[in-house]
């Protein structure tokens, strides 16, 4: 990070590169373990009930901005390092396809062995209730079982080859149910340092390998994720000159000592809560906001004609109807909708977290206490409040940003070897509404 881009995109061959290595090895042991084909069959059975949830369209829109990185800055800045001519419109496809073929195959993986994990722990509990079974009627018992606390009286042999005549009160069961274990599944964090390190130990003797090789692709996943979101924030800081003046090896070392200190609030035995608190308002909620602020900012302000003839000068070619038409409307639609049904559940559910429960044994939801509720609220609008706060300073002028004279940029160049010749594009239909879209909130607002 110190050495800049070119030293870090070294490094992300290997932190991209070994996790499919590791992926690769774990999917062929994965399929050869015994109820894979469980864990498989539950990851690709549909539960259609579940799209009326906006839960779940809240956690799949944070997936897709996690996965991607959107809205985290690391895509901008990675991208300003790129050539002019460089093909956009390639790259965005081939990480989109790249990146959903890889979330099926970790899937795959991950299901597999959960699918073991599974079938593993439904065997255990048949085994116990057939040895509870046994030493209750002290021996085999062949009839239909009685229900738990009945009293059945039970022929036996004794030692003396005698048939005795006794009382049992039947014990109580465990439900041994495959598929409730396999919905018994966790998730986040509880998903890779709880289920599916139990189903390693279970590998026999060569679980500390399956351990070792796990926990450094996690390791790698954390490097290469964070390689990008510290390269974002420090190409900000520079760009913008916030810290002129001060070296580029300082910036960086205190950029990483203050995020190493401040991640220390989430290694005590409470860390988990705050985890909680951090990924679910400070990450899922903001990234979602400012998602949207983009997306209406590069379609509805800078407008879809400038940035198709930004992405004609790069590539040769302009975009299709089909993007246009969801970077104007279905993309901020949607997120509008995910954003008002996630805040109206939280008005309607309260602002919960996840915590163990020792009496039931088993995760429970529980309500943030007032003081946690403040904490969520300050967490969502420290990331999300810089937005309307800088625009509505620079739009009353009461920021003023110093003029810069702008980079060099080959337009001509690019122009001459596309062909691209200015003002050949009639102005196509979506133009034609966005222009009167414009004119109307103009006439609106009382402008000529």
């Amino acid at each position: 990070m110190i050495r800049g881009i070119k030293s870090s995109g070294k490094v992300v061959y290997f932190t991209a590169l070994f996790p499919y290595v590791v992926l690769t090895i774990f999917f062929v042991r994965g399929i050869t373990l015994p109820g894979s084909v469980d864990g498989l069959s539950r990851m690709f059975t549909p539960e259609w009930h579940r799209l009326a949830d906006p839960e779940v369209w809240l956690e799949a829109a944070t997936q897709i901005f996690f996965s991607l990185s959107l809205a985290f800055g690391g895509l901008i800045a990675m991208s300003s390092y790129m050539p002019p001519g460089n093909n956009t419109y390639r790259d965005a496809i081939c990480v989109s396809i790249c990146n959903c073929l890889t979330s099926v195959y970790a899937g795959t993986v991950v299901f597999s062995i959960l699918g073991f994990k599974a079938h593993t722990s439904y065997e255990t509990c048949l085994k116990e209730n057939n040895e509870t079974i046994f030493t209750a009627f002290q021996g085999n018992y062949t009839e239909e079982l009685p229900l738990p606390g009945e009293v059945v009286n039970h022929t036996i042999i004794n030692e003396y080859g005698e048939n005795v005549t006794i009382s049992v009160v039947m014990p109580t069961l465990r439900e041994c149910s495959l598929q409730h274990f396999l919905d018994d599944a966790v998730q986040g964090t509880g998903l890779a340092f709880i289920a599916f390190t139990e189903a390693i130990n279970q590998f026999g003797v060569t679980a500390p390998l399956w351990s070792a090789l796990f926990f450094l692709m996690l390791l790698a996943l954390g490097l290469g994720s964070m390689l990008g979101t510290i390269q974002g924030v420090l190409t900000s800081l520079i760009d913008l000159r916030i810290m002129h003046g001060i070296r580029r090896e300082l910036i960086t070392g205190g950029l990483c000592t203050f995020s190493f200190l401040f991640a220390l609030c989430f290694t005590p035995r409470t860390g988990e809560y705050v985890l909680q608190l951090f990924d679910q308002y400070a990450a899922t909620l903001p990234l979602l906001i400012i998602a949207l602020s983009e997306t209406i900012a590069v379609s509805w302000i800078y407008g879809l004609k400038r940035f198709s003839d930004d992405i004609e000068l790069m590539c040769g070619f302009r975009p299709g109807p089909y993007w246009l038409i969801c970077w104007k409307f279905l993309s901020p639609a949607v997120m509008i909708v995910i954003f008002i049904a996630s805040i109206s559940m939280i008005g309607v559910k309260g602002a919960k977290y996840t915590a163990w429960d020792m009496e039931k044994g088993e995760t429970v939801d529980k309500d943030l206490p007032p003081w946690a509720q403040f904490c969520c609220a300050l967490l969502t609008l420290t990331v999300t409040i810089w937005i309307p706060l800088i625009a509505a300073l620079r739009f009353f002028n009461i920021l003023r940003l110093p003029k810069e004279e702008p980079a060099f940029f080959p337009e001509e160049r690019l122009r001459e070897q596309h062909g691209i010749v200015i003002g050949e594009h009639d102005p196509s239909i979506l133009d034609r509404f966005n222009s009167g879209a414009q004119r109307a909130v103009a006439l609106i607002l009382g402008r000529k």
